[in-house]
């Protein structure tokens, strides 16, 4: 983020603070704006946020905004596995039905975060060994992934490291929780 000095008009960096934006000033070498205070660049960040959200409002109401949509696998998923009468089995009819998704969660299964002593040959082997809350969760980012796809290949390149560094975050703070939880 930056600033422009009224003295000056030089351009300062905006540090990444550790205090609250009410409390932290920045200096310019030049003297004559002597601190410069966050509330300018707050009220332009405000400014900012208000600007896009009526720009997206817009857009949704002229229907120049598609939204991408969540896979139908996605809620029926989501829904058998908050039913307790639903089972195993069952949920791995509906995940079979979709490839991609029945590969991914076997190799997420036998994966070094869930492997146990026999590999997971089946979707079913797969959703017991996961569970259904983690199974919520895995078809979601799954199937969400596939909404993040852009012609740009500089773009895709950095939205792939940035889901991957998301999902391991995702990953590691669930284990780290459950460990805190249990230990």
């Amino acid at each position: 983020m930056w600033l422009t000095c009224p003295g000056c008009s030089a351009r300062l960096e905006v540090p990444v603070l550790d205090v609250p934006l009410e409390q932290a000033v920045i200096s310019c070498d030049c003297g004559v704006a002597g601190r410069l205070r966050f509330e300018q660049v707050r009220s332009r960040m405000d400014s900012a946020v208000a600007k896009l959200t009526a720009r997206l409002r817009q857009d949704l109401e002229s229907n120049r905004l598609k939204l991408p949509a969540l896979p139908d696998v996605v809620l029926k998923v989501e829904r058998m596995a908050r039913d307790e009468n639903a089972g195993a089995p069952e949920i791995a009819a509906v995940v079979e039905r979709d490839p991609v998704l029945a590969t991914k969660l076997l190799k997420l299964a036998n994966s070094v975060l869930y492997r146990g002593r026999v590999e997971a040959r089946t979707v079913q082997q797969a959703i017991a060994r996961l569970g259904m809350a983690n199974l919520r969760d895995y078809v979601l980012a799954i199937l969400s992934r596939e909404l993040y796809v852009v012609a740009d290949p500089a773009l895709g390149r950095f939205i792939e490291r940035l889901w991957e560094h998301a999902i391991t975050v995702a990953v590691a703070s669930r284990e780290l929780a459950t460990r805190m939880r249990t230990g």
